[in-house]
């Protein structure tokens, strides 16, 4: 008998691809990462840690992690002044990121989204953390010394600008040196100024004085 059919002519077809339903369709996650945590390994790096969204809210295959970093004014303007926005994103599996070149001493707002295919889901709640201090950026401005008698003299200065403190400044060392000639004598001495609480001062109106003395011609700093 003849074959009635090509599929009779040629052979049973290929199987087709099995079909696999989906539970579900993917989208967004709907909660965000959980535990956000911030340290400051250094003065210009941040270290911010988290844990992934509940899995019953991740809403498929998390594809990574997007974190959204500010800087906070300092200035007096309550924190309403806009400063410039950075966004970075990470692979899946990561856990942290390390946030760097940021301002010396200066706090940022941190938040973080996880992602799927389908784009972020919310973000943490804001976690305000700071870098940590470094040594001042420029010396005291307006120094001046002023002579009092055959052996003693005046030194008066103001604080660091705050741009240029990197931290929180707790004193001054003033160093002077005796001078023969033009030239300095020997080690400069050292005195140390220490400031309480209450002389810490957020601008840079402050003036500090201190008193070094003996005959003859001194050389000046701090």
């Amino acid at each position: 008998m003849p074959l009635s059919s090509s599929a009779q002519q040629r052979g049973p077809s290929l199987p087709s691809e099995r079909y696999r339903p989906r539970s579900r369709l993917e989208r967004e996650p709907s909660a965000a990462p959980r535990e956000i945590r911030c340290v400051s390994p250094s003065s210009s790096s941040l270290l911010v840690s988290w844990r992934p969204p509940p899995e019953d809210s991740q809403n498929g295959d998390l594809t990574g992690y997007e974190l959204r970093y500010q800087a906070i004014a300092n200035n007096g303007t309550n924190g309403t002044e806009t400063l410039p926005e950075k966004t970075i994103r990470t692979e899946a599996s990561a856990s942290q990121a390390r946030l760097k070149n940021l301002a010396k001493w200066r706090r940022y707002r941190v938040l973080v989204a996880a992602l799927t295919g389908e784009g972020p889901g919310p973000e943490s709640a804001p976690l305000e953390c700071r870098t940590d201090e470094d040594v001042p950026g420029a010396p005291p401005s307006q120094m001046e010394v002023q002579p009092l008698n055959s052996t003693s003299i005046r030194v008066s200065w103001r604080s660091v600008k705050p741009d240029q403190r990197n931290g929180q400044i707790r004193g001054y060392q003033v160093h002077y040196a005796l001078l023969e000639n033009g030239e300095s004598r020997g080690l400069p001495r050292i005195r140390d100024i220490m400031l309480d609480d209450a002389q810490w001062k957020t601008d840079d109106a402050a003036e500090y004085v201190s008193m070094a003395g003996r005959q003859a011609g001194y050389e000046i700093s701090s």
